[in-house]
């Protein structure tokens, strides 16, 4: 030593010193203490320097709670079974602040009897290390407790992939018990098409550093049964006492993957068909999908109006694939039974899940090539779910699958299920939306027949009227004749005109109108038929409007019916007013009434075609607000009621001051 520091060199042996004063340097540096037991007092009386360092007085006793360890000890050694006294314990004062220690020692003294009286030997404190293992035998009875409580599965896996821990939550996700694993190898819980990129992974986290990974991809599980289910987890590795340890949690989350997968081809669904109402090609739409995501084929049988089931559309994933696509579509198929001829191997609802063998293959070829065809494609896996909507049954659709014949289990029957009910009704609303417009169309072209097909007697009585009246007859009579021929012409002119809307070939004549001057005439075209009916006929506008750019006798029309409508439900009495104010970019009119208004839940029909307001004074064909709409909206504006109960209506109507959408002024 150097410097400032005290330097007490060590008594050697050999000079001088007495032997107990070595033994004392000894078990100083050794850290080892000497003990000497009174095996009759129970006073275990220690060194003075090794009892000193750890704050005890030099007489103790061995802690009560040891002594049937240490009589165990004493009686090995005495009965020869062991070399000396041996043992782990631990050493107090009164039962208190107590340490352990390894003892070893020998009998040095027996009393009369023979019976150890005293024993010597040397301690080793090994407290730090005690608490060790009391620490680390908890942490493993948590782990344990851990481990067994938890509903995720855990499962442990050593350098050989061998499997070391499978807890309860394994058990029942998998379907195995833990004695049927443990020490098993780790691929049997993965099934074998993904069983080589799982253990890969598997060994790139073994490769890396310690530490937890949530798992970036789904791992796909293997039951005892064959059955394979989706799971999420994280994996950890660990190594202990050069051990390596790894351990992957598991969920299983076939439900949440088949929820979140159903409402993606939802979706999907109507999207596909939501652009095209006609039935036909919605067929077409919902076969593509279902080829693209769940099968390799899919087929679409429809049951027509005459009750015969007719496949309707074959589609399939791979393009080079028509051929079968085309024998399939010319499979034989009896009466409305559209069902494979095996036993379905699951089912749920009216969905089956079937295999395909070669005698579904012969039942369906309707020729030897198409037989031929149908065997080279390999189908094996069949779904079969029928399309019902509101109790009819519309139709099926059978899914095909190429390879394993387990391709279809329940899980994808469960997504069917959702998916065709969703289908069914799609092509019912599309069926109808067909019926509705073959009605249509047949209804418009019966209207347009008849119209035309009235004129030419409607022109021979206008003309005898003409005659009667050059020839004096009752002037009443003639007057009368006349107005109903106008009443009819006009008619016509209605039920040609609607036809023209609903066939999207109603034209407007668009010219600049001095919007002023064509409130003046529709004002005095309509003062005569409202005195007639003892009304007042006004008109409202105060300030300059700008001019429009528009058809001027369809908007005589528009205002001819609004004010022939108000008369309809206006008192004797009663006024109806004509109104005007430029807006930004449009000019807004309105025809308003004192008459009895229209209740609320009349409102929403008022537009309707033939729709009748109960309580007219005068029957009409309603047709002359739907017409009002037609011509507004061709004009590119909007048309609106509103209306009090017992107060009146307004009828309100935009025209845009510019021309309509594609036309331009000349």
């Amino acid at each position: 030593m150097t410097g400032d520091a005290e330097t007490r060199p060590y008594p050697r042996p050999g000079l001088g010193l007495r032997e107990g004063e070595l033994f004392e340097l000894a078990f100083n540096g050794a850290e080892l203490g000497a003990w000497e037991w009174d095996v009759g007092t129970g006073v275990v009386t220690l060194n003075s320097r090794w009892a000193e360092l750890r704050g005890f007085s030099r007489s103790m006793s061995f802690h009560p709670d040891d002594l049937p360890i240490i009589e165990n000890a004493l009686r090995d050694y005495l009965e020869g079974n062991s070399s000396q006294f041996e043992c782990e314990c631990r050493l107090s004062a009164n039962n208190e602040n107590s340490i352990w220690i390894l003892a070893r020692g020998a009998v040095s003294e027996y009393d009369a009897q023979g019976t150890p009286a005293r024993i010597v030997g040397v301690a080793l404190e090994i407290t730090a290390r005690k608490l060790a293992e009391d620490a680390l035998r908890l942490s493993e009875a948590k782990f344990h407790g851990i481990v067994s409580a938890s509903a995720d599965a855990i499962v442990s896996v050593d350098k050989d992939m061998r499997i070391t821990v499978f807890n309860g939550g394994a058990e029942n996700l998998y379907g195995y018990t833990r004695a049927e694993v443990i020490g098993k190898p780790a691929d049997i819980l993965f099934p074998e098409r993904f069983r080589r990129g799982t253990l890969r992974a598997i060994e790139r986290v073994a490769a890396g550093p310690t530490g937890a990974w949530r798992l970036r991809r789904d791992i796909f599980g293997l039951r005892p049964t064959g059955e394979e289910f989706a799971a999420e987890g994280t994996i950890s590795k660990l190594v202990i006492d050069s051990e390596l340890i790894l351990t992957i949690v598991l969920r299983d989350v076939t439900e949440q993957r088949r929820i979140e997968r159903e409402q993606r081809l939802l979706a999907e669904l109507a999207e596909a068909v939501s652009g095209d109402l006609e039935f036909e090609s919605r067929l077409i739409a919902i076969s593509r999908l279902l080829a693209r995501e769940l099968a390799d084929f899919c087929i679409i049988d429809v049951v027509d109006e005459d009750g015969t089931l007719r496949c309707a559309h074959v589609a399939c994933r791979d393009p080079t694939e028509q051929p079968v696509c085309d024998a399939l579509s010319r499979r034989r198929l009896a009466g409305t039974d559209y069902t494979l001829a095996e036993s379905p191997l699951g089912a749920v609802g009216d969905i089956v899940i079937q295999s395909i063998t070669a005698k579904t293959i012969t039942s369906w070829a309707s020729s030897e090539s198409d037989r031929a065809i149908l065997e080279n494609a390999g189908l094996t896996s069949a779904i079969v779910a029928p399309l019902w909507a509101h109790g009819r049954l519309l139709g099926g659709i059978t899914l095909l699958a190429v390879g394993s014949p387990q391709r279809y289990v329940q899980t994808d029957a469960r997504i069917i299920e959702a998916f065709v009910q969703r289908t069914a009704l799609f092509l019912d609303n599309a069926r109808l939306f067909a019926a509705a417009t073959r009605a249509a169309k047949l209804r418009d072209d019966m209207l347009g027949v008849v119209a035309h097909d009235l004129r030419n007697p409607l022109a021979a009585i206008v003309t005898l009227a003409a005659v009667l009246r050059r020839t004096g007859a009752d002037e009443e009579v003639v007057t009368e004749i006349e107005h109903a021929a106008k009443r009819m012409s006009r008619l016509i002119q209605d039920i040609i005109d609607v036809t023209r809307l609903e066939a999207g070939r109603f034209t407007l004549e668009q010219a600049k109108v001095s919007v002023s001057e064509l409130l003046s005439e529709a004002l005095e075209e309509q003062r005569h038929l409202a005195s007639a009916s003892s009304l007042e006929c006004l008109l409202d506008t105060t300030i300059a409007v700008p001019d429009i750019w528009a058809d001027h006798d369809r908007l005589l029309q528009v205002f001819e019916n609004l004010v022939g409508n108000a008369i309809k439900f206006t008192k004797p009495g009663g006024r109806i007013t004509l109104g005007v104010r430029a807006r930004e970019g449009d000019v807004l009119f309105w025809v308003a009434d004192t008459g009895r208004g229209i209740e609320p839940d009349q409102l929403a029909h008022v537009f309707d075609r033939f729709w009748q307001a109960p309580g007219a004074k005068r029957r009409g064909a309603g047709l002359g607000l739907p017409i009002v709409k037609g011509i507004v909206e061709t004009h590119g504006g909007q048309v609106w009621v509103e209306s009090t109960s017992g107060q009146g209506s307004t009828f309100f109507f935009t025209v845009p001051v510019g021309p309509a959408s594609g036309k331009s002024p000349v």
